[in-house]
């Protein structure tokens, strides 16, 4: 293919930790990614300019200044590409630099940026059922396993953890700036009210922290077995941001081929402007969570069996065609060409 994507690393210190996923791609020869891409050496000939490594990590841990990285752009005439990675990121203050980001909050967003999926091993893997389509139900059945606990003892907790990435250490210096918002104490108190509805049937396990505080490795497998257990055999699966604004649960819901009950924190998703998420997911505003029970009972109401399963099967094709690692680059290079 003559017409790649040619992308040229600037020059901060060496680091193997938080890598670029392109670069790291790329660098471990991915024969279908270099099919769109290239590294080159000469700065004149790239399209784009990257980092190796996230810029959040790059600046926490002193690697490059951000004034000399944008500088470096400037000067060259080349459009910035970058990574943050983490659950907070950090944001160039570049209007013309390009995001690739997990999380973040839309209406804030300063300059172009592109929501990056969770790349997670396929879940179909782990689930100790094989993966079937769920026929619909007499009443819609929804699950969660996770961190969602409810209490003063937790809630000072949370607030700690937050004091400490804000206020003090390199983080709260580099990191973009977001309010405190207790996320296990919001998923179970957003659990609760789908719990005490008549008519819904909620299959949760309520975790005070996070991986149940498993610590041996047969610990770990057997809360990582209920949790991807507890997706594949619920037709839903309530997925909301924990310390980002994003979830991991939502792309491995995505994945097993079942139907995210999405609660919206300003979020953006992947590929908006092509993918209808509508008939992918059922999203509900926050603002709107006490009307979490209707919203979903009228959803799954006004869909028929057949309208269901194709949902679901049109969910694990979504994930295998955008969500994979690779795959996701492959698609992103159809914007990335927009912007040049």
């Amino acid at each position: 293919m003559d017409n790649k994507i040619k992308l040229f690393i600037y020059n901060t210190k060496d680091s193997g930790k938080d890598l670029f996923p392109i670069y790291e791609l790329l660098k471990n020869n991915d024969k279908t990614l270099q099919e769109f891409y290239e590294i080159v050496g000469d700065v004149s000939q790239a399209d784009f300019i990257i980092l190796k490594n996230s810029v959040n990590y790059i600046l926490e841990n002193q690697l490059g200044k951000s004034e000399e990285i944008i500088n470096f752009s400037k000067q060259h005439n080349k459009k910035l590409l970058y990574f943050c990675s983490g659950d907070f990121g950090s944001t160039l203050k570049d209007p013309n630099a390009i995001c690739i980001r997990l999380g973040g909050f839309k209406s804030k967003y300063r300059q172009p940026t592109f929501i990056m999926p969770s790349f997670i091993d396929d879940p179909k893997n782990k689930t100790s059922q094989p993966q079937q389509y769920i026929s619909k139900p007499e009443k819609p059945t929804i699950g969660f396993v996770g961190h969602a606990y409810n209490s003063t003892e937790k809630y000072l907790k949370e607030f700690i953890a937050h004091f400490r990435v804000k206020y003090l250490g390199l983080k709260g210096k580099f990191h973009d700036k977001q309010s405190f918002y207790p996320s296990s104490i919001k998923r179970y108190d957003y659990l609760k009210i789908l719990e005490n509805t008549p008519g819904i049937i909620c299959n949760f396990i309520y975790r005070k922290q996070y991986n149940a505080g498993s610590s041996g490795k047969e610990s770990f497998q057997k809360t990582r077995n209920e949790y991807y257990d507890n997706i594949n055999e619920n037709l839903f699966t309530f997925c909301i941001r924990g310390g980002g604004n994003y979830s991991v649960r939502f792309y491995d819901t995505i994945g097993l081929g079942r139907i995210p009950l999405q609660v919206n924190t300003d979020c953006k998703m992947p590929f908006e402007d092509r993918i209808d998420w509508s008939k992918h997911i059922l999203c509900i505003e926050e603002k709107d969570i006490k009307n979490m029970p209707r919203i979903l009972a009228d959803f799954y109401n006004s869909r028929s069996a057949e309208e269901l399963k194709e949902m679901q099967l049109n969910n694990r094709l979504l994930w295998e065609k955008y969500l994979t690692k690779t795959n996701y680059f492959v698609e992103l290079s159809t914007d990335l060409k927009k912007l040049l």
